[in-house]
């Protein structure tokens, strides 16, 4: 049996992932309309100021979230993350589409990180990242100033594989 304040944390876990699931699903037919007007009030260069300012704060976060663990989880993961970002700046043109990456990169390290606490095996992380990713593609397909791709699904995967692998760090 669960201790019942294990119980309640669990829980509020739980509402922190569904709710955070539930913000990017509502943000869904606003960020076009976001992203354009960005555009045209900094241009292009001023949403790669915003993807850089998004990627330190997230490395920040990973440095917070790494803060009591090995000085070796810490450095790798932010190495990692360094890595990663890099590379997504420079395969992934549309800032729309690195913003995505990073934001399944937290709802993985969510999900990582509740089923770590439930009784889920870590594994069914990924495999809620990824119904999630294919939802909000579904979900895009049906909005009239949004298109669902495949490939959009990959990279929500992607994702959320790195923030489960980072979870997985911190534990290991």
């Amino acid at each position: 049996m669960v201790h019942p304040l294990k119980r309640a944390s669990l829980s509020n876990y739980w509402l922190v992932v569904w709710g955070y699931v539930l913000i990017i699903y509502l943000s869904l037919p606003f960020t076009p309309t976001l992203l354009s007007r960005l555009y045209r009030h900094f241009g292009k260069n001023g949403l790669e100021i915003l993807f850089l300012g998004l990627s330190i704060f997230f490395l920040s976060g990973i440095y917070f979230f790494f803060k009591n663990s090995s000085l070796l989880a810490t450095s790798l993961a932010i190495a990692l993350s360094v890595i990663i970002l890099s590379l997504a700046s420079f395969f992934l043109k549309l800032p729309g589409e690195r913003i995505h990456f990073i934001e399944y990169a937290i709802l993985g390290i969510l999900i990582r990180r509740a089923c770590r606490l439930s009784v889920w095996p870590s594994w069914l992380a990924l495999v809620f990242v990824f119904a999630v990713g294919v939802l909000d593609e579904f979900v895009q397909a049906l909005l009239p100033n949004r298109v669902g791709e495949l490939k959009d699904i990959w990279l929500n995967l992607a994702g959320g594989f790195w923030g489960i692998g980072l979870s997985w760090l911190k534990d290991h």
